[in-house]
């Protein structure tokens, strides 16, 4: 993250005031005026779902009020922004080298998040992550909850903020995009990316260069970026301020208690995850590490230009987004050694997919506002009552995921709670009201059973709860055939026959973006996975 030697003017951001924000964090003010919206109507309190002991379980059905809600946020207090420090504060005189930042760079780095209009509305720095508790520590399991919550919304909100740097497209993707992408090599990580996260459409080619063409588009690409980048270098990691010496001993524990279950392996993984150092040399040369491979490839869809045309008195330099990623990888990585710590959790990231039709109880639009505007549905009074009907039938009248920004997180814990407890009290009362006008013989087979509510304790099974959702930009089309049927009976039988025709010819037009690279660079092998050391193996009785 190279930074001249001169003074820089203090930046402002190079997002268009005009430009209309996307409702990524709050969607349901993107669907009313502001004069009929209330905002502190609305429950934002973590979600949740009912005590169940079933391995799958699916999403619970939303009630009206929660159809087109935000996702859980904590209305606990922030920590207040920082004083804004003099312009000094963002002059360098060396490059940041692998082995972290100066004392002075360590200043800026964690200094409040750039890019915005007045002041930020948070300021993290070391040690500010959770008020100076750590999360482990907060004995009741909805602060818990409610503590995380807020700061994966404050993460996701940085992201959104980071995103609005692409909201104009880069002039050399303008010709041919997908052209310009797939020729180098060095982009195949960029491509994979932007494979897994977007979805084509039958025009071919042309529905992939929509991504770069579109600046609303554009923004939800780089946020799923971002946030996919942060959930598989930063959250998966066991320890991210681990060493490759820490990673294997960290592996190897996991691997000695294979046979248990989850929990009994994150409870011991936690104990041995509190005895270690959180903010080391190694843990900034991870961020510099990470920081670096993502700017890398942001790069690519970014351009200094764009923004220098656009307003010649302003002055954007390229180092001032990688310091803001600095800050989210940071962030984001103080945030997964929190987690880590925590014993009696399992915390999950729920999968969403391109292609996917959209559902409220698990994901929220951050394209709502347009969603709304291109929606095929009319309101219309049917015997007295307003419905939705179809008003355009030709076209596409299914919402289905276009772009994934980011993962729901849910929460498992051991047994059922307060909640089981409850629901206990009333089940053995009713259970009892209802034994006396059975036979003896029925009453008596009713005890033995181990579904008998006098017999159960609460603490069997387990219990989950909705922590955030997943983040989507929606269109408007009709879901695949495969993905709508795989799976099912329909499906399977047509595998058995070998007649996937139907399939095909579902798909015809769509192209994977990683098969246009492979056209590109025909020599290009797929990496191999490495095969898991002997070492490793040979622990697990140990």
């Amino acid at each position: 993250m190279a930074s001249p030697s001169r003074k820089r003017p203090r930046r402002k951001s190079p997002a268009d005031a005009s430009f209309r924000p996307n409702p990524a964090l709050s969607p349901m003010r993107a669907a009313y005026p502001d004069d009929e919206y209330d905002e502190g109507a609305i429950d934002r309190s973590p979600r949740h779902v009912s005590w169940t002991s079933r391995l799958e379980q699916g999403a619970t059905k939303p009630d009206r009020a929660r159809a087109s809600m935000s996702p859980a946020r904590s209305s606990m207090k922030r920590i207040l922004p920082a004083e804004d420090k003099d312009e000094n504060e963002y002059e360098f005189a060396d490059r940041m080298s692998m082995d972290g930042p100066t004392a002075e760079e360590e200043k800026m780095l964690f200094s409040p998040i750039s890019g915005l209009k007045g002041k930020p509305k948070w300021a993290y720095r070391l040690g500010e992550l959770f008020g100076g508790t750590p999360l482990w520590q907060i004995k009741s399991d909805a602060a818990k909850d409610e503590t995380l919550c807020a700061a994966m919304h404050d993460l996701r909100s940085m992201t959104v903020a980071f995103s609005k740097y692409f909201c104009r497209p880069d002039p050399k993707l303008t010709k041919d995009a997908v052209k310009e992408i797939c020729k180098d090599e060095e982009n195949v990580t960029l491509v994979r990316y932007i494979g897994c996260l977007a979805m084509g459409g039958p025009d071919g080619l042309a529905d992939w260069m929509v991504l770069f063409l579109d600046g609303l588009q554009l923004e939800a690409l780089a946020m799923g970026i971002v946030s996919r980048a942060l959930k598989e270098h930063v959250f998966s990691a066991l320890w991210f301020a681990a060493d490759e010496k820490l990673e294997k001993k960290l592996d190897l524990l996991d691997m000695k208690h294979v046979e248990k279950d989850g929990f009994y392996r994150t409870e011991q993984r936690a104990k041995k995850c509190r005895e270690l150092s959180k903010g080391d040399l190694q843990f900034k040369r991870n961020v510099a590490k990470v920081s670096a491979q993502m700017a890398s490839h942001l790069r690519f869809l970014y351009d200094l230009d764009v923004h220098v045309a656009k307003d010649p008195k302003k002055t954007y330099y390229w180092e001032d987004l990688e310091r803001e990623l600095y800050d989210m990888v940071t962030f984001a990585a103080k945030l997964s050694q929190e987690m880590r710590c925590v014993d009696d959790v399992v915390y999950y990231w729920s999968p969403t997919f391109k292609d996917e039709e959209f559902e409220p109880a698990r994901m929220e639009c951050y394209n709502l506002a347009d969603m709304i505007t291109r929606s095929p549905y009319r309101k219309k009074k049917v015997d007295g009552r307003e419905t939705a009907v179809l008003h355009e039938p030709d076209k596409g009248h299914e919402a289905i995921v276009r772009i994934v920004l980011s993962l729901g997180l849910i929460a498992y814990r051991k047994g059922g709670g307060d909640l089981a407890e409850i629901l206990l009290k009333y089940e053995r009362t009713q259970a009892d009201g209802e034994a006396k006008c059975l036979p003896p013989d029925v009453r008596h087979a009713r005890s033995l059973s181990r579904d008998s509510p006098h017999k159960l304790t609460g603490e069997e099974g387990f219990r989950t709860r909705l922590i955030c959702k997943s983040a989507v930009q929606l269109q408007w089309g009709q879901q695949r055939l495969l993905t709508r049927q795989a799976g099912t009976s329909t499906h399977i039988d047509a595998v058995r026959k070998n007649d996937m025709s139907k399939y095909v010819n579902d798909r015809a037009g769509f192209v994977e973006l990683f098969d246009v690279f492979l056209k590109e660079h025909p020599t290009y092998r797929v990496p191999v996975p490495k095969e898991p050391e002997v070492e490793a193996v040979s622990g697990r009785g140990k």
